[in-house]
């Protein structure tokens, strides 16, 4: 069964996402991603929607601009902008309307105890809403990118599971990464089109390619590149 392996991410739980690209030949991505070669795979649609339906899963757009970033936290992670947030979240001040030295330390006295009613009340909204932007956080915060990365035209699907995640070697450091089914019952996976990088032996690489029998059109990359 071919199964779809996704990073993982510990982002105040276990959270994993699977990158994928809108632009399926691009040198900077053959150059850091595929130093060695590789192949460049489109999925079908359907299928990946469907995968992402059984598996709980959704997807979206990475943004790279830091104008676009603050839009997504005002509009669907805070839900305000600061100054919304401290209008809605602040007490508002209240002084003594005046009369005798007696009925303003009595306004004083019932404006403190309205105060403290109010800021109990708030207390439990503020909390609420605190949860509510955690839990969007944990939905946005993996399509935040540098702006640098921004030609890759990256789209991510996310996974928030409690299921413990396997472990392989990385350059660096271990990784740790979750694996699920990409189709159900070991159903065949279909796939559009595989672009074969820049390679030294580019026509065998695609020979041996279309010898698996994805069904998928076997194309060579259009990019003129040589790292060897």
């Amino acid at each position: 069964m071919l199964t779809l392996v996704i990073q993982y991410k510990r982002i105040g739980g276990a959270m994993s996402f699977l990158s994928l690209s809108q632009r399926g030949d691009q040198l900077s991505q053959w150059r850091g991603y595929c130093p060695n070669g590789g192949y460049s795979v489109s999925f079908d649609d359907s299928q990946l929607s469907n995968m992402m339906k059984a598996q709980g899963l959704y997807i979206g757009k990475c943004v790279y601009k830091e104008k676009d970033q603050r839009e997504l936290i005002y509009n669907r992670i805070v839900g305000h902008t600061p100054e919304q947030y401290k209008e809605r979240f602040t007490i508002p001040l209240r002084e003594p309307e005046g009369g005798t030295p007696q009925e303003i330390e009595d306004q004083k006295a019932q404006i403190d105890a309205e105060n403290r009613n109010y800021q109990s009340r708030l207390d439990r909204h503020i909390y609420e809403h605190k949860m509510e932007v955690f839990k969007n956080a944990m939905k946005y915060a993996p399509l935040f990118k540098h702006e640098t990365f921004e030609e890759e035209q990256e789209w991510r699907i996310v996974a928030i599971s409690k299921n413990r995640p396997k472990f392989r070697q990385g350059k660096s450091f271990i990784v740790p990464y979750l694996e699920m089914p990409l189709t159900e019952n070991d159903k065949f996976v279909q796939l559009c089109e595989i672009i074969v990088s820049p390679t030294p032996h580019i026509e065998l690489a695609k020979k041996a390619c279309e010898r698996l029998e994805t069904g998928a059109n076997v194309t060579e990359s259009k990019i003129p590149f040589r790292n060897w």
